[in-house]
């Protein structure tokens, strides 16, 4: 028996690598209400993490057009 588990992402993750979402297989990914907050004042920047910021928040938004996030969203390729 193979145990789920939930990872709880922070900003400097998604700074870092906007597709880590992906990268969790069947776990469940969750990305504090705080984090998307934070990824919202960093898509002004004119920089490299401006742009992660812009590019995660692109791929958040897409999975908004999922479902709830609250309520979760299955992922392409693993759970909610």
């Amino acid at each position: 028996m193979v145990l789920k588990r939930t990872y709880v992402l922070d900003t400097n993750v998604i700074l870092y690598s906007p597709g880590a979402i992906f990268t969790f297989g069947d776990n469940d990914v969750v990305i504090p209400e705080v984090v998307l907050e934070e990824l919202d004042t960093f898509k002004k920047d004119k920089n490299d993490l401006g742009a992660n910021a812009r590019h995660a928040a692109r791929v958040i938004d897409k999975l908004r057009s999922e479902g709830k996030l609250s309520k979760g969203v299955k992922l392409p390729g693993g759970e909610t």
